[in-house]
C-alpha cells in the first residue's frame, strides 16, 4: 500500500538525490527491493533497469558541460568581434577624417579619433 511507495519514493531520492539527501545506489537498490517486494511493479521496473538510469544521467551531464562549453566559445568569439569591429570603425573614421580634410572641410567639424 502507502509503505511500498514511500519506499519506492525513498529510492528515487536516494537514486537521484534532493536537497538534504546525497545521492547513494546502494541505499536506492535497497529501498527499491523492499517497495518492489511489496508488490510496486514500477520499483521493480527501476530496478531492472537502474544502469540506464545512471547511463542517462552521466549522457545528460556531459551534454550540460558541452553546452556551456560552447555558450563560452560563442561569448568570447562575440566580445573579439566586438573589438575587431570597434578597430575597423576607428581606421574608417580616419580615412574619412582624411578625405574630408582633402576636400576642405574645417578641422573642428571632426571627431577627435584616436
Amino acid at each position: 500500500d502507502k509503505n511500498h511507495w514511500a519506499s519506492y519514493q525513498l529510492g528515487r531520492i536516494y537514486l537521484f538525490g534532493a536537497e538534504g539527501f546525497t545521492k547513494d545506489k546502494e541505499q536506492a537498490i535497497e529501498w527499491f527491493t523492499k517497495s518492489a517486494n511489496d508488490g510496486n511493479e514500477y520499483a521493480q521496473a527501476m530496478l531492472d533497469d537502474i544502469s540506464k538510469f545512471e547511463n542517462d544521467l552521466l549522457a545528460n551531464t556531459i551534454f550540460s558541460l558541452f553546452v556551456s562549453l560552447s555558450r563560452c566559445i560563442q561569448d568570447s568569439y562575440d566580445n573579439d568581434r566586438k573589438d575587431l569591429q570597434s578597430i575597423v570603425d576607428r581606421k574608417l573614421m580616419r580615412v574619412i577624417r582624411k578625405k574630408k580634410m582633402e576636400l576642405g572641410e574645417k578641422e573642428e567639424n571632426h571627431m577627435d579619433i584616436q
